[in-house]
């Protein structure tokens, strides 16, 4: 076995760890179908899913990018938010999930995807990660407004710069100003 597939050290055959993953199936009936848990068809999931992420961070860097959509997909895993009971309320596997996808639609392709909550740490994660990809030129980014994304997009891209004094009389500027680096063409509003 290669030790960079994502089969390395598991007790399975290659060949049947490729093929319950490949054929479509849901969890439950690829694990009746190879006679194993579902929980250990999962687990075979993530760790292709993991396999496929450190793949991609290796081929995808320095892309010339001109457009980027970005949007989020509501989903759930095990059951809604509302419905998840006791000790997994905190859980970061049940209950509502997101995924956060960064489209380059000049190629028709995802740039980057992040599966988790719908917060504002994980969306810096995620334009963090469409930086990582990128090359030095700042996409134009479209979305849905989400008001996270701004935030996202300057502790990604940007830098936070004291606003310019007017005058010598009265009190200093009471914000702020974000600015984005050279290249962007656009400096958002003060807070």
């Amino acid at each position: 076995m290669s030790d960079g597939a994502a089969y390395c050290g598991l007790e399975v055959k290659p060949a049947l760890f490729e093929w319950a993953l490949a054929e479509g199936n849901s969890l439950r009936a690829t694990a009746r179908i190879v006679l194993t848990d579902k929980d250990t068809v999962c687990a075979w999931l993530d760790r292709a899913a993991c396999q496929c992420w450190r793949v991609m961070l290796y081929l995808w860097h320095d892309l010339h990018v001109r457009e980027c959509q970005l949007d989020e997909l509501w989903g759930f895993v095990h059951t809604q938010q509302a419905n998840v009971l006791g000790e997994k309320t905190d859980s970061q596997t049940y209950g509502d999930a997101w995924v956060w996808l960064a489209f380059a639609p000049e190629w028709r392709r995802v740039l980057v995807f992040v599966i988790r909550k719908r917060t504002q740490a994980y969306a810096d994660q995620w334009l963090a990660r469409v930086r990582y990809v990128t090359d030095t030129h700042i996409p134009f980014f479209t979305s849905d407004q989400w008001p996270e994304y701004e935030q996202a997009l300057l502790t990604a891209y940007g830098e936070w710069y004291p606003q310019e004094r007017r005058g010598s009389h009265g009190p200093g500027p009471s914000c702020t100003m974000p600015k984005l680096s050279k290249s962007a063409g656009v400096i958002t509003s003060c807070r």
